[in-house]
């Protein structure tokens, strides 16, 4: 009598499973979709920060492409805000105009 109990709940558990994994591939699924809207939104807001960077550049009368690679060189690590610091120094004792607007 003990084993037929057993062999119920065993098949009860067995039966249960495929419902268990659906409900784990459909979290797995909304995970997906949250962590691609983020990043969708990231972008987007990236995107935005730039257009807004090429806008203050036009302004300042400075190149926006120059502008731009000089902001995506910051964030890429290639350039260093104490190299910039160096630079903008260097510009403003040889009195270069473009730096020197800044």
């Amino acid at each position: 009598m003990p084993f037929l109990i057993l062999f119920a709940i065993a098949g009860t558990m067995a039966s249960c499973l495929p419902v268990v994994f659906r409900l784990a591939q459909d979290g797995e699924a909304r995970d997906r979709v949250k962590r691609r809207q983020e990043f969708e939104a990231e972008i987007l807001s990236g995107e935005l920060k730039l257009a807004e960077l090429r806008d203050e550049a036009r302004r300042r009368g400075l190149d926006p492409d120059a502008v731009i690679a000089g902001y995506r060189s910051l964030r890429s690590g290639d350039v260093t805000v104490d190299d910039v610091e160096a630079l903008i120094a260097q510009a403003q004792s040889t009195n270069a105009p473009a730096l020197a607007r800044m």
